[in-house]
């Protein structure tokens, strides 16, 4: 398509040079003299210098719609490996995003359970804490939290022992 276009855009014939518009211009001048013999002469003389510009014009005119094709093989080329260039950068730049964003998730949460485990061990700590120092309000914290039933049994654990019965449940 690029190569018709060339075609297209240079002339198929040169422009015509002094020396074959001064032949001309004598053939001319020796036809009104009616030297028609030496007017024949200048004309075929005229007509292979045109034929010999006409192949050199050829010559040239291929040669430059040659290069044209080459240089705009060149180009495109040179913009294809331009392009697989940005989308490879622009990949590699996504890749590296991802992977950033997935380090900072993975900080994130690796932070947030050690906080949370930290809260537990701390909650756990203070539990053990108050069991020694004061075992009946954490008594009364395990009841309130574990409802009717398990106060009793909570309360007589740590009375009696985790292994005694009370007195009032049946064997």
């Amino acid at each position: 398509v690029h190569g018709e276009e060339l075609e297209k855009s240079l002339p198929d014939r040169p422009k015509d040079s002094s020396e074959i518009l001064n032949l001309r211009r004598i053939e001319e001048s020796l036809a009104r003299q009616r030297e028609y013999i030496e007017a024949h002469k200048v004309q075929q003389k005229c007509n292979s210098i045109v034929m010999e510009e006409i192949e050199k014009w050829n010559t040239i005119r291929d040669q430059k719609i040659r290069n044209q094709i080459s240089q705009l093989v060149t180009k495109q080329s040179q913009e294809l490996n331009a392009f697989r260039q940005r989308v490879t950068s622009n990949q590699d730049e996504s890749n590296k995003m991802r992977t950033a964003e997935l380090e900072r998730l993975i900080q994130k949460y690796q932070n947030i359970r050690k906080e949370v485990e930290n809260q537990h061990q701390m909650e756990m700590i203070k539990v053990e804490k108050s069991i020694k120092t004061n075992g009946s309000v954490m008594r009364s914290t395990f009841s309130s939290r574990m409802g009717p039933r398990t106060n009793t049994s909570i309360m007589n654990q740590s009375r009696f022992g985790k292994n005694e019965r009370s007195p009032t449940t049946k064997e």
